[in-house]
């Protein structure tokens, strides 16, 4: 079947065949796949040749961001059926570590798993996929024009859900413990970036209705930052001010959410976080970059004010699960915000023009893989 990726000893992403996968084992099921997100992983495999495939491979399909219908079940599958629309989650676990054998391998410590179009595994930019039931997270069907969004929305979910495990740590309703708590009492965030990440964690902190603010490097016309206003976000063009200005415009920062991957801006934001704040941290940059900070300031704000530094990386199926229903209370709160985040829809052949589209107002780029 037709696939979309890389191949070693060739520069750039290009097109080949691989082999339709079939259903191996009893709890299998055969997806089609009618949607696949593209994001900045997958440029970057591109534009920095990075070849990461199984051993003895010479080919990796690329896309973890998935969308798609339920085609052929085994016989012992026991919750989807054919025609179920689904969202196949990206990592497999190592099978050895104690994260992994517990449905956590967003959290491995052996560092041995496998992610789907990032990590020795083929992905989603191609036809039918086939996987095990437990990497499978049905949709409803009155989500399945914003569903691609699923992955993405998981590592937002987890990243806001570790923030809230974290000011857990204070006496009052931040404890994550606390279900009827809306708000969790942090009530102003930083978002820096305004892309897809930076984009649904802004929806997500604003559906929790925390006062965000939102860091980018672009003109107050652009449809992103139009978007984010119309939820209530505040716009901050980062180009403006000065960092040790930033607490004079939002008051004690609670939470900041950095999903740019611009590492000048993520750790010198560091000493403009309040007093028992947490920082999320989701920005994977690459290359090198040398850059001078003054440290002793940094380490006395971490350790006077009880600032948290997070990173965190990729969704597991509860996130998945979890995302997949505040994407139905953002989709309604916000009315259609998210079917307006899809700005633009290629077809699979068309995937150079795709992976490079670099319209400043595009939020979510995808393909549009079958019907």
């Amino acid at each position: 079947m037709y696939a979309v990726g890389i191949k070693k000893g060739e520069k750039g992403i290009t097109h080949f065949e691989i082999p339709v996968p079939k259903i191996k084992d009893k709890k299998d099921v055969l997806v089609k796949n009618l949607q696949a997100g593209i994001c900045g992983s997958d440029r970057s495999i591109v534009d920095y040749n990075l070849f990461d495939m199984e051993e003895g491979e010479n080919l990796m399909c690329l896309g973890h961001e998935h969308f798609g219908k339920v085609e052929e079940v085994g016989d012992k599958v026991s919750e989807l059926k054919k025609g179920d629309y689904v969202a196949v989650t990206a990592r497999r676990g190592c099978n050895e570590c104690q994260s992994c054998s517990n449905n956590q391998s967003d959290m491995c410590f052996t560092g041995k798993f496998k992610e789907r179009g990032l990590h020795k595994l083929h992905g989603f930019f191609t036809d039918y996929v086939v996987d095990p039931e437990e990497y499978i997270v049905k949709v409803p069907t009155k989500l399945k024009d914003i569903a691609v969004l699923a992955e993405p929305m998981s590592i937002v979910n987890k990243g806001v859900e570790q923030a809230m495990f974290v000011q857990g740590r204070l006496p009052w309703t931040c404890d994550s413990s606390n279900k009827d708590n809306k708000d969790f009492s942090c009530r102003t965030a930083v978002v820096i970036g305004a892309g897809p990440i930076g984009f649904l964690a802004a929806c997500l902190l604003r559906l929790q209705h925390i006062d965000v603010h939102v860091l980018e490097r672009k003109e107050e016309d652009n449809y992103r930052i139009k978007l984010l206003k119309g939820i209530g976000a505040k716009y901050i063009d980062i180009r403006k001010i000065k960092l040790n200005e930033l607490s004079k415009i939002t008051g004690n920062v609670d939470v900041m959410f950095e999903a740019s991957g611009a590492s000048e801006l993520a750790v010198g934001l560091i000493p403009h976080m309040g007093r028992n704040g947490v920082y999320v941290m989701t920005g994977i940059p690459r290359g090198e970059l040398h850059y001078t900070i003054d440290t002793n300031l940094m380490l006395r704000h971490i350790v006077r004010y009880n600032q948290a530094i997070i990173g965190t990386v990729n969704g597991n199926r509860n996130h998945f699960i979890n995302g997949i229903k505040e994407m139905e209370q953002i989709e309604k709160k916000f009315r259609g915000i998210l079917s307006k985040a899809i700005t633009a829809r290629y077809k699979l052949d068309d995937y150079k023009k795709a992976v490079f589209d670099k319209n400043p107002d595009n939020v979510k780029v995808i393909f549009e893989i079958a019907k």
